[in-house]
């Protein structure tokens, strides 16, 4: 048997997509699917719970095209025009990081194979220690609307 990626379908556009695992039958063992940037989270929840999209598993990042487009990614310095003005194509670096992603070529490594990892680690005094815990981990935070108390953002209901 020959590994291959299953085809990602596109249903609106390229944000919000769906995935199969299908037996030898074609019968669907596992339903998946991706949403990015919030119209296309709103869409999918107001779906999912109008019972017209069911899925095993739900990808979703506010950030449009994914994480591999946030805010918190890696500039490219080298482009700049005329005026000396930083000039970003930002699909073309959006279409290298999608290839790069699912380039099997690519090694994958495992975190702890990182020598910063072994610093953190040892900055934290272990992975399993109370400063590990509170610099690592997060709580979840009841956001839901208390009778007499003005709605906020945090407490939408798509």
């Amino acid at each position: 048997d020959q590994k291959k990626p299953l085809p990602l379908k596109v249903i609106r556009n390229q944000d919000f997509q769906e995935i199969s695992l299908q037996g030898e039958d074609g019968r669907v063992i596992l339903h998946f699917a991706l949403a990015y940037g919030f119209r296309n989270i709103q869409n999918i929840i107001r779906r999912i719970k109008q019972k017209k999209m069911t899925y095993h598993f739900v990808e979703i990042m506010a950030c449009p095209s994914g994480c591999l487009n946030g805010g918190g990614q890696m500039k490219d310095d080298d482009q700049v025009d005329e005026m000396g003005r930083r000039v970003i194509d930002r699909k073309e670096i959006l279409r290298q990081l999608e290839q790069l992603y699912h380039d099997s070529e690519v090694a994958r490594r495992h975190p702890r194979g990182n020598p910063n990892t072994s610093q953190i680690e040892e900055w934290l005094g272990g992975f399993k220690t109370p400063k590990a815990n509170e610099v690592l981990y997060t709580e979840f935070h009841d956001r839901s609307q208390k009778k007499n108390e003005a709605p906020t953002p945090m407490m939408l209901d798509f």
